[in-house]
This record gives C-alpha cells, structure tokens and sequence, in this order.
C-alpha cells in the first residue's frame, strides 16, 4: 500500500489528530488534501469515512468505506463497516459476501 504524500508531505496523521480531538472540520480538510494528491490513499479514505460517519452523513459514509475497500481488498476495517452498513441496510446477501471476504482474509476472530 502507498502511503499518501510520501514526496508531498502529507499524510492522513494531522486529519486524525483532528478528528481525536473531534474537529471534525478540519480533520475533513486534512483528509481531503491528502486524497486530493493520492486519490487512492485507503488510509485517507477510510479516515475521511469516520469523520461522515460522526457526522451523521451515513450515506457518505458508505460510499467512502466502500470505496476503501474497493482499493484495497484486504483493508479489514473497510470491509467491517461495508458489512455492518449491509447488515443495517437489511441487505443479508451483501453482507454474508463482505464477511465471507473478511474470513477468508482473518479466520481468527476480530476483536
């Protein structure tokens, strides 16, 4: 996986201290500047979807982990929320494929 603004600088560190400190704002600026340079920054992403998601936008939400895991296949934490997000969209067959995708990539339980 390629880190965002390895020669740019930016990383999604700042958005995230952002985001502790729940300006969630500027932690969306953050995010938004580092996808800005690596559009396929999962890390930036999936950060960028956290923030949507505490601030009500679920749809958005959706879309970012959704994409996240889109770019990476194997990012588990993409894959968790798609299939939680299934499961309270009441959409069973999704979400048996997403966990299905998650055993395969961790047999072992998920804390």
């Amino acid at each position: 996986m390629r880190r965002a603004g390895a020669a740019s600088g930016r990383s999604p560190r700042a958005g995230s201290a952002f985001y502790a400190a729940e300006n969630y704002s500027k932690g969306r600026l953050e995010f938004r500047n580092v996808l800005q340079i690596d559009g396929r920054n999962v890390e930036a992403r999936y950060a960028l979807a956290t923030v949507d998601e505490a601030q009500g936008n679920l749809r958005q939400a959706f879309a970012n982990y959704r994409s996240a895991a889109d770019q990476q296949p194997d990012h588990l934490p993409s894959l968790i929320k798609v299939g939680q997000y299934y499961l309270l969209g009441d959409r069973q067959n999704e979400a048996l494929e997403i966990a299905s995708a998650i055993l395969a990539l961790s047999p072992r339980p998920i804390p």
